[in-house]
């Protein structure tokens, strides 16, 4: 308890820390010239390595594209009130598909100010006809431009795990979440009634087990 606010941030961080859902904003630490950064955390654990390697290697690509092309030109920054409103709608059954998310479309320099509407998820990662390029078109722009084009056997094996994302977003491959409530509604002992009982979730394990 006792620290020194001017010597560390211990105090500052034990609080701002446990408040952020899916970005956590870090400032410089005390003594440091490391700057200042922000950090995802908005993934969940998948069921399988696959899955889980295809969201790393998105969100890694994306926080390149964005150091690679933002230089204060690309900003999505959203006002607290409509991430939250965002996390609202997230929590909806079947939000990836049937939700729009407040996004900020000034996402071009030519704007020049914050302009906030509505996107699907399909639209937010796959793009927007001729409006918005989308999460994975920025990806592929900074691949295009890193030469990964010039190396046709990893741009191929990194398109695998990014149509995965891709797929998800357009609602045509399941999430986690879907297949699961699915599989639950389909068992033969379910009596949907929203009681999950220890026939069905063994037999949900068992499932999840063998993938």
């Amino acid at each position: 308890m006792e620290q020194d606010d001017k010597q560390s941030n211990e105090h500052f961080e034990s609080i701002q820390s446990s408040v952020w859902q899916t970005l956590r904003f870090k400032p410089p630490q005390p003594n440091c010239d490391m700057g200042w950064r922000v950090e995802f955390r908005s993934m969940e654990v998948q069921l399988t390595d696959f899955e889980n390697a295809a969201f790393a290697i998105f969100i890694v690509l994306l926080s390149r594209a964005l150091l690679k092309f933002g230089g204060g030109r690309t900003t999505w920054g959203l006002p607290i009130s409509m991430v939250e409103e965002n996390m609202r709608r997230a929590q909806e059954r079947d939000a990836a598909r049937s939700q729009k998310f407040l996004f900020n479309t000034s996402a071009t320099p030519e704007l020049g100010r914050d302009t906030y509407g509505e996107m699907t998820l399909d639209e937010i990662i796959n793009g927007k006809r001729d409006e918005f390029e989308g999460l994975m078109g920025l990806i592929r722009r900074y691949l295009d431009s890193s030469g990964a084009e010039d190396q046709v056997t990893e741009r191929r094996e990194v398109e695998v795990y990014l149509d995965l994302v891709s797929k998800r977003a357009k609602g045509s491959l399941k999430t986690t979440a879907t297949w699961i409530r699915d599989f639950v509604r389909s068992h033969s002992q379910y009596k949907h009634d929203s009681v999950i009982s220890r026939e069905v979730n063994y037999d949900l394990l068992r499932m999840v087990n063998s993938m």
